[in-house]
């Protein structure tokens, strides 16, 4: 987390998928300072993947995988394969969260549950948890039902950790259809207000005293529900900060009015989405925002309506308002200065036409950050585009006292 190196790798070479992912693979282990012993460093892997059909989907997925099995000698991070087409045509492009060389006294293992794979990181005072490959297998059918199901799988995996939902503090939650609409009894239901729902009753489980997590909900091309997500033992040497964004109503705060289709069950109002604009993790004397998907809407409205370009613009200053020096101290974090630059940046574009245009603007406005482009649909019929990074923060050094952040 908070000495994670952030790692965007697309293919500068290399035919189809297998050339581009071999090519991305040997990034990653020059990247985490070569060999197999340096790759194990890293805290968890997403795959975004170019894929024309069903079929064709669950057979890259499944020579994504054999590759990751191969380079870690059976022994992969935890792993995601999205169906998300990366920028510029390519086939395949990787994200990477890894543990710097100098990571001290950080311990990472990989471990095993009921065939779940996933990361354990153990500080001197904290630990810390990364899921990833979350997804129901095919005897589950339609969102309702995967959701659960990826839900049930991160419980777990926190359970088995003497862990909660209530201490994740980042969570993707990638959604096949996510705009798609069938009728039903209550009145028209939307994929994207099922995941919602279903996200309710897994939180219904846990209490959030530091908030919800920061989380993205995004559609994908294919393959169900997929969730991934990062936890942090609670107490300990850190404190986490949910942030809210003046120019935005809290998502979780949303009227019913602009949540899509009818009631939920036994005719119980629409779960608004369960997260914060950002949250804030810090400890002795530094800290990372964790910035949600982030796009054009003021208040709880989309503005503007049907230019990209402009879309983007506004998506960007809201992010520049949560994590603006002023924003901070508002929230009790004692930032010594503005915040910036990104250590990494992701954009989702629903149109793959849209995607210069949105690289072009945030460069223009955020500068030269590690990043992946990818196309996406967007939680909301009007949306194009929407962004999320993590940003460094100093903290001001000061006289340590009771109820200071770390």
């Amino acid at each position: 987390m908070l000495d994670a190196v952030y790692l965007s790798l697309s293919p500068a070479s290399g035919r189809g998928l297998n050339g581009q992912l071999r090519d991305c693979l040997e990034q990653l282990a020059v990247a985490c300072g070569g060999g197999l012993s340096a790759a194990r460093r890293v805290l968890k892997l997403t795959a975004f993947i170019h894929s024309r059909s069903g079929a064709d989907f669950l057979a890259r997925r499944a020579r994504v995988a054999a590759a990751l099995k191969k380079l870690f000698q059976g022994n992969p991070p935890p792993s995601s394969v999205v169906a998300q087409s990366p920028e510029e045509g390519l086939d395949v492009a990787l994200y990477a969260e890894a543990l710097p060389p100098e990571s001290g006294e950080a311990v990472l293992a990989y471990r095993f549950l009921d065939g779940l794979r996933y990361g354990a990181v153990q500080y001197p005072d904290y630990k810390e948890i990364f899921g990833a490959g979350l997804t129901a297998d095919l005897r589950f059918r339609g969102t309702p039902a995967r959701s659960a199901e990826a839900f049930r799988l991160m419980a777990r995996i926190l359970e088995a950790e003497q862990m909660s939902v209530g201490d994740v503090i980042r969570q993707w939650n990638y959604i096949e259809g996510l705009l798609r609409r069938r009728p039903a009894a209550s009145g028209t239901r939307q994929n994207y207000q099922d995941f919602n729902d279903a996200r309710r009753r897994s939180y219904d489980e846990g209490r959030f005293s530091a908030g919800y997590p920061a989380a993205t909900g995004i559609g994908q091309a294919r393959g169900g529900v997929l969730v991934e997500f990062q936890a942090v033992s609670p107490g300990g040497a850190f404190q986490a900060v949910p942030l809210s964004n003046p120019l935005q109503v809290d998502a979780h705060r949303y009227s019913q009015n602009v949540l899509v289709g009818g009631k939920g069950r036994a005719g119980r109002l629409k779960a608004p989405p369960l997260f914060e604009r950002g949250k804030f993790v810090g400890r002795a004397g530094s800290g990372i925002v964790f910035v949600s998907g982030t796009a054009a809407v003021r208040g709880e409205s989309t503005s503007p309506h049907g230019d990209v370009e402009s879309q983007t613009r506004v998506t960007i200053a809201n992010i520049l308002s949560l994590i603006s020096q002023g924003n901070l101290n508002r929230h009790g974090i004692d930032a010594d200065r503005t915040p910036g630059p990104l250590a990494y940046l992701r954009g989702y574009v629903k149109r793959r036409r849209d995607v210069p245009a949105v690289k072009k603007i945030c460069s223009e406005l955020l500068g030269a950050v590690p990043s992946n482009f990818v196309t996406a649909d967007i939680c909301r019929d009007d949306l194009l585009v929407e962004l999320e990074g993590v940003v460094p923060v100093g903290l001001r050094a000061k006289k340590r006292e009771k109820g200071d952040l770390p």
